[in-house]
């Protein structure tokens, strides 16, 4: 029985600390099992049976829309999320996003009978329902996460979850293009979608067992509307949503293509696919480092370092090219992404979970969400049509000059100028100037090339000795 503080108190209760540890390490069980399904459906791995059936960079674009941008639904369970239980909200919502996965199994037989286009339209009508249907989850999800994980320590565990996360996402990539190989066969990329199904069904089930505290009800009668308005008439928050819809749609721009790129230069998928998994690994390396660096000195530190990392990276982008040289780099640029993006991915789930109202708490994490994921999934249509667009002009790899996906680059890097103007306007008081937390991340590299010098300077003497 799960066990709550002040449950008789009339004070609002709350978990117990070992309720919420037993209750964070389940959710992140459910996270990294989950973490398959979540790439054969809204990832990687279906960009890969994507091109398995020919598709082209505007239909990459629209499915990339529709994983990020099919999320307007949130926001009509945003009382129940508030009101009722989450854990059993999550249960139907999982099962009906299992249901809507199904007909993937049957993409071959529909390119058989109708060809290409019929098994890229059933593909984009799976995904696209299931997306709809999974897009619920996230105020529900959110709001049991935020139970789970005490406020002092919320960055290192934050940090703590999406490092099982990622590590999760590079074994599953790692083992996929291990398995795929170059060009893989219709039956390999059915059995990753069997797999996908069955992880959402392990998923559900590692739920069931979470604790949970009762509902609040909101604590005035405002209606829905006012509810899912009031965190767009916040003035104090109204600008980080305006920093997460630009943040948003310059990542979607070019972040789904950069897998695409790699194919189109000539790697093979299995490669492309295993270098996309060192995304993941730049975020298990770094994220707890990065949730502690936010608890030490707040968010606005971390907010600037990884926006001046994530546009580096993008611009880099520029000097990958079909030589050898060229993957290493693209290598090196993947696991560079994924420190940045996960730093910057953290402090704005921390600075969400600080600064909601706790009985509108469906209500901002709907919002906000939905602002995150239609700016990426806008940005990601964006980003097709401008391939498509700028490829008639002339603009393609092999041709001489730039290529349609270097000025995609570009464009995404000009975009983040944006998120980088807002960020200070909602810098929290207790939050420290960047450069004391930009110093605490250079002390260890400052002390080595310090003792490298001292050593040096040694040698030198005792050289002139002898």
């Amino acid at each position: 029985m799960t066990a709550l503080l002040h449950r008789e108190s009339g004070v609002r209760p709350e978990l117990t600390p070992a309720d919420q540890r037993r209750g964070f390490q389940l959710m992140t069980l459910s996270t990294v099992i989950a973490f398959v399904g979540d790439e054969v459906f809204a990832g990687n791995i279906l960009m890969i049976i994507a091109l398995h059936f020919k598709a082209t960079e505007g239909y990459i674009g629209l499915l990339w829309f529709l994983i990020l941008g099919s999320s307007l639904l949130q926001l009509f369970i945003v009382g129940f999320a508030q009101q009722r239980s989450k854990k059993v909200l999550l249960y139907v919502i999982y099962g009906l996003a299992t249901v809507c996965s199904l007909p993937a199994l049957g993409l071959d037989h529909a390119f058989r009978i109708k060809g290409v286009w019929a098994a890229l339209a059933v593909l984009a009508v799976c995904v696209g329902l299931r997306q709809t249907v999974y897009s619920m989850a996230t105020p529900c999800w959110m709001g049991l996460l935020r139970q789970m994980t005490p406020a002092g320590k919320r960055g290192r565990w934050l940090g703590l979850l999406r490092t099982s996360w990622q590590s999760s996402l590079v074994l599953t990539l790692l083992l996929t293009g291990l398995y795929l190989g170059r060009d893989p066969e219709w039956h390999q990329l059915r059995v990753m979608i069997i797999l996908g199904i069955l992880s959402q069904v392990i998923r559900t089930l590692c739920i069931v067992p979470v604790p949970s505290i009762p509902p609040e009800p909101p604590s005035s009668k405002n209606g829905w509307w006012e509810a899912i308005l009031a965190p767009i008439r916040d003035r104090n928050y109204r600008p980080f949503l305006l920093y997460s819809a630009f943040f948003g749609l310059a990542l979607g721009l070019q972040e789904g293509f950069r897998l695409v790129y790699l194919v189109r230069l000539g790697f093979g998928q299995n490669l492309a696919l295993v270098c996309s998994s060192l995304t993941a690994l730049g975020a298990v390396v770094t994220l707890f480092a990065w949730g502690r660096l936010a608890d030490r000195f707040g968010n606005h530190g971390v907010f600037s370092l990884t926006l001046v990392g994530l546009v580096a990276c993008i611009l880099s982008w520029f000097f990958v090219s079909n030589r050898p040289a060229g993957l290493v780099l693209a290598m090196v640029l993947f696991f560079l992404g994924g420190v940045f993006n996960s730093g910057n991915g953290l402090v704005q789930t921390r600075y969400l979970f600080s600064s909601l109202k706790p009985e509108l708490e469906a209500s901002y994490l709907a919002v906000t969400y939905l602002v995150l994921q239609q700016s990426m999934g806008m940005g990601a249509l964006l980003g097709g049509q401008i391939l498509t667009l700028v490829q008639k002009l002339g603009f393609r790899i092999g041709e001489t000059g730039i290529n349609n996906f270097q000025i995609l680059f570009l464009t995404s890097t000009l975009i983040f100028v944006v998120p980088w103007l807002l960020r200070r306007q909602f810098k929290e008081p207790s939050d420290a100037p960047t450069r004391h937390m930009v110093a605490v991340v250079l002390q260890p590299i400052r002390t080595m090339v310090g003792s490298l010098v001292l050593w040096t300077t040694g040698q030198d003497k005792e050289d002139d000795q002898a």
